[in-house]
């Protein structure tokens, strides 16, 4: 079933927009007819939705949009064609309503916003130019397709100790403010005093009520307070920075994004386009504001006429990196350096993802572990005690 808009009008001079939905254009004609409707204009609805899940946000369908356009290229099916066959939605009708109309394919995607990067459209425009635009959507669709593949790892890697974390924490909540209250109920009448141990954790779980409360809205006012600092400019870069230099995420998530941009930038160096621009809309591939703000800084050195090297100097980059670059930049082959240098970067990132993956769940273990220990001794004490004096 599709959905169409339409515009109404009756003999009073009134207009009105509706929708219906239908299996064609001719089925929704004679459907508002048979209501007595007056039809000005009918015309299919964009589902922006799926438009959305085809060329904005979801990388696996980007890649795999780039790479049939790229075969469909190399058996010589001409762009608009190749649109049509692909465009099962109607998602790229504003594409093809340009392309229709004369502008290039270039022109078609750059007028649409919510469709492609930049980077995409630099991409898009030098292998138009270049006549070599399937081998553009080829790297395109490599590029999507490894940045998926890399972001679910990195995904998963920050989840999956949360998720632990979670449960564990959920598990020794109860334990504390259910089980324990009825335990220690038995200790009131002790003449012995209470261990340390079972003090502690008789004051923690008498907290209940207004002091959980308490806790949970303290906890919602610091990350309401985070979340309006990270809406103002400065404070999302400040923010960002402060994550670079935690003492293990940071650097993992300062190798994903260097990972991230200097593939990108490696690519369009490739692609022909000028290092300036390049970096410029590379900087789109960095997800930290505070290395995006470097990145840009960088690419306005390079602008004013400083050497590429010498710009790169703005990012944190480690020394091996910076010298791989003078090297690069001297030899004249810099786009192949740059893909050693992401691939560097990406396979320190997967260094630490593997360190998190294998020490999460011990680590874990051990934190849950002597927690448990501990109230088990809060609980055994006391008794222990209570045995010594009756005996």
């Amino acid at each position: 079933m599709n959905t169409y808009t339409y515009i109404w009008a009756d003999y009073g001079g009134s207009r009105g927009e509706g929708t219906v939905r239908a299996e064609s254009r001719m089925a929704a004609y004679m459907a508002l007819n048979e209501q007595g409707i007056t039809v000005l204009r009918l015309q299919e609805k964009v589902n922006s939705s799926v438009l959305v899940k085809v060329i904005r946000g979801n990388h696996f369908s980007k890649s795999t949009f780039y790479r049939q356009a790229a075969l469909l290229l190399e058996a010589g099916i001409p762009i608009g064609e190749i649109l049509e066959l692909l465009d099962h939605h109607n998602s790229l009708l504003p594409v093809r309503k340009r392309l229709s109309a004369g502008a290039s394919f270039t022109e078609a995607m750059g007028a649409v916003e919510d469709l492609c990067s930049h980077q995409e459209i630099s991409m898009i425009e030098a292998g138009e130019n270049g006549g070599c635009l399937d081998v553009v959507f080829s790297r395109l669709a490599d590029d999507f397709t490894e940045k998926e593949a890399f972001e679910k790892e990195f995904r998963l890697a920050m989840i999956y100790p949360c998720f632990l974390l979670l449960v564990s924490m959920m598990a020794i909540a109860v334990i504390i403010f259910q089980v324990l209250p009825a335990i220690f109920a038995l200790f009131g009448d002790m003449s012995v005093t209470l261990p340390w141990p079972t003090r502690f954790l008789m004051a923690i779980s008498s907290l209940q009520g207004k002091y959980i409360a308490l806790a949970a809205l303290g906890i919602f006012i610091i990350s309401g307070l985070l979340s309006g600092l990270g809406r103002y400019e400065k404070g999302s870069i400040l923010i960002a920075k402060k994550i670079l230099q935690l003492p293990f995420i940071g650097k993992l998530c300062l190798m994903k994004d260097l990972a991230m941009f200097f593939g990108v930038l490696s690519m369009m160096l490739e692609s022909g386009i000028v290092v300036d621009r390049a970096v410029e809309n590379a900087a789109a591939a960095c997800t930290n504001g505070f290395l995006r703000r470097q990145v840009m800084l960088a690419g306005e050195k390079i602008t004013r006429g400083a050497a590429f090297s010498d710009s790169m100097t703005e990012l944190p980059c480690p020394i091996i990196i910076q010298r791989m670059i003078e090297s690069g930049e001297m030899s004249g082959e810099l786009p192949i350096i740059l893909q050693h240098a992401g691939r560097y970067c990406r396979e320190e990132a997967h260094k630490r993802i593997k360190i998190i993956q294998t020490m999460s769940e011990p680590f874990m273990m051990l934190v849950t572990g002597v927690l448990i220990g501990f109230i088990v001794l809060g609980i055994v004490w006391p008794m222990l005690e209570m045995m010594s004096v009756y005996l």
